[in-house]
């Protein structure tokens, strides 16, 4: 029933399901007044802004598109030892 994968996976360790990009493609910059559309960088995990260079941290599977403080909580999340 289960995979090789979900085996040696320790218990503590959330595996989210990566971000629909149908759903990325809605996204758009809540900073920007032109509202330009977000791209992901899966090495960061995190949606980009080209316009403004915002990065918002996908926290537990969720894109987090908060605009204050964000900066410090893509940081904190590119620097965790957590893979999602």
């Amino acid at each position: 029933m289960w995979g090789d994968d979900e085996k040696k996976r320790p218990m503590n360790e959330t595996v989210f399901p990566a971000l629909d990009p149908a759903f990325v493609a809605l996204l758009c910059c809540p900073n920007c007044p032109e509202r330009p559309r977000l791209t992901l960088d899966e090495t960061t995990n995190t949606l980009a802004c080209p316009c403004c260079e915002r990065r918002y941290p996908i926290i537990e599977g969720l894109p987090d598109l908060r605009a204050d403080d964000n900066e410090q909580v893509a940081a904190a999340a590119a620097d965790s030892e957590m893979k999602f």
